[in-house]
């Protein structure tokens, strides 16, 4: 079965560390479906370096009802992790995320009552 993978977050870890190796390496389990970012243009110029023309998001409900991915990869700004883990998880995605998971304690107990 091929899951779509959205990228949150489409900085450089998000590009080189995930989105190539799931567009290269991966292409029998795995589509890269959307980039989503805070900023569009981070998400535009992920499209250009890849060359691809993946709809981009800075929408994340938007994103999540147009994509309705399987998975998504965390790889936006350590602070917001946690809250793309949660939505994620509150959608029951898998969610992977880049470290740090989260940045906080009360981050901690909320991804866990998250996957409660």
């Amino acid at each position: 079965m091929v899951q779509k993978v959205v990228i949150v977050g489409s900085g450089s870890r998000g590009i080189y560390m995930f989105a190539q190796p799931i567009v290269n390496d991966f292409k029998d389990t795995a589509v890269l479906s959307a980039f989503y970012d805070k900023n569009i243009l981070r998400t535009k110029a992920a499209n250009q370096i890849m060359k691809l023309n993946l709809p981009t998001y800075n929408n994340f409900e938007l994103m999540m009802k147009e994509i309705n991915p399987d998975i998504l990869v965390v790889t936006s700004n350590d602070s917001t992790h946690a809250e793309y883990i949660i939505k994620g998880l509150e959608k029951n995605k898998i969610v992977y995320s880049e470290k740090p998971a989260c940045t906080t304690i009360e981050q901690v107990n909320l991804i866990r009552n998250a996957v409660k």
